[in-house]
């Protein structure tokens, strides 16, 4: 049987080899984050290692009894630091992840994110301030670098849409010209020319009347998410509407759409028009000729956004074309076959990028193709 030992008193010291204070100190000056302490009028008892390099104190224990205007930041620097820090100890509130600037002992100059929190009594009194703060330069000239690339990329974006407006709006006049005069000379000439004549005659035509299609594309393409009007919309009023438009379309399919109980979006009308419109024309046209086309609009709440979902049981879409069928004038089948110029899913992207939503195909679909989208909330 082991004999249990009786316990006895056994000091710090007999378990450590220093004092408590310089254990604290040690811990202190381990931590990667500057840490100061101040009374109630903002005059220094300790800080760590890092903050005193900071201050251009040569050790921590030296900084006992300075205030900021004695150590190595600018005179409005330390105005600015006890005013916060007053501020917080007046509240009895901790005052987390301040923006401040700060110049070092060496005279480099940094950026701090700084914490200060209000140091309390037993009975509740506010007595000092304890102060945290990690050096921050880096990410913030990384942050200003991206903000600076950003509104670089946003100049470029609207010069491009500017130019691509220009181009197409100026296009669509001659365009319309040629097509005009190729008809009237095709009505007078009837007799006069010969079969090859004409088809060649319909040949330029063709070409010039699928230019205007394109043309037009680019200049809707370009117009989206210009001059934004927000408001609250009815998604189930928006699609009753389009398949009242498409009613000549559907009867021809031979098709039967289903709308579920879809919700209300806040969004621009027009665009979400066009959305839904693109979605439910690409099923009708992509349909297969030997079956009656069946097309189901549903949707699901996800908390902070509304995901939609377009499904078909139509051709179906190859999943190693879903980056390409959301590329402008991208086209997978045959024009001749099924028609369009192969902008309107572009559309459906550039209007959910607008209003920050995403647009994918279902890799997962097995008959037909299905689309989700989502729509913030």
């Amino acid at each position: 049987m082991v004999k249990k030992e009786t316990s006895k008193n056994v000091s710090e010291s007999d378990i450590f080899p220093i004092s408590r204070d310089k254990m604290f100190q040690l811990i202190l000056d381990n931590i990667p984050t500057r840490i100061f302490w101040k009374n109630r009028d903002s005059i220094y008892l300790g800080s760590n290692h890092l903050f005193a390099k900071d201050a251009g104190v040569d050790a921590a224990p030296n900084i006992l009894g300075k205030t900021d205007f004695d150590l190595a930041w600018k005179k409005s620097e330390a105005e600015f630091f006890i005013k916060t820090d007053q501020k917080v100890m007046d509240r009895g509130e901790s005052e987390l992840g301040i923006i401040e600037p700060q110049k070092h002992a060496d005279g480099k100059e940094s950026w701090l994110e700084t914490n200060k929190i209000p140091l309390k009594n037993d009975d509740g009194e506010v007595i000092g301030i304890l102060g945290t703060y990690s050096d921050i330069t880096e990410r913030k000239k990384i942050f200003e670098d991206l903000k600076q690339k950003n509104r670089d990329l946003e100049l470029k974006n609207k010069e491009l849409e500017q130019f691509a407006f220009i181009a197409s709006h100026d296009l669509q006049s001659p365009l319309h010209t040629i097509i005009n005069y190729i008809d009237l000379f095709q009505s007078e000439n009837k007799k006069e020319l010969s079969d090859e004549g004409q088809l060649y005659f319909d040949f330029i035509k063709d070409a010039s009347t699928r230019m205007k299609e394109l043309i037009t594309g680019l200049l809707e393409y370009s117009r989206i998410g210009q001059d934004i009007q927000l408001e609250t919309i009815d998604c189930q009023v928006i699609c009753e509407d389009i398949l009242k438009d498409l009613q000549g379309l559907i009867q021809e399919k031979n098709a039967t759409i289903q709308l579920g109980d879809l919700p209300e979006v806040v969004a621009s009308s027009v665009e979400i028009r066009m959305l839904f419109q693109n979605l439910i024309e690409n099923a009708l046209k992509f349909s297969k000729p030997d079956i009656p086309c069946k097309i189901e609009v549903t949707h699901s709440d996800k908390n902070r956004y509304f995901q939609f979902t377009v499904s078909d049981n139509g051709i179906g879409i190859d999943p190693l074309f879903e980056e390409k069928i959301f590329i402008i004038y991208q086209q997978l089948h045959n024009k001749t076959t099924y028609g369009g110029n192969g902008i309107g899913l572009a559309h459906c992207k550039k209007i959910l990028d607008t209003f920050g939503g995403k647009i994918w195909l279902d890799q997962n679909s097995k008959d037909g193709a299905r689309f989700h989208f989502t729509i913030p909330k």
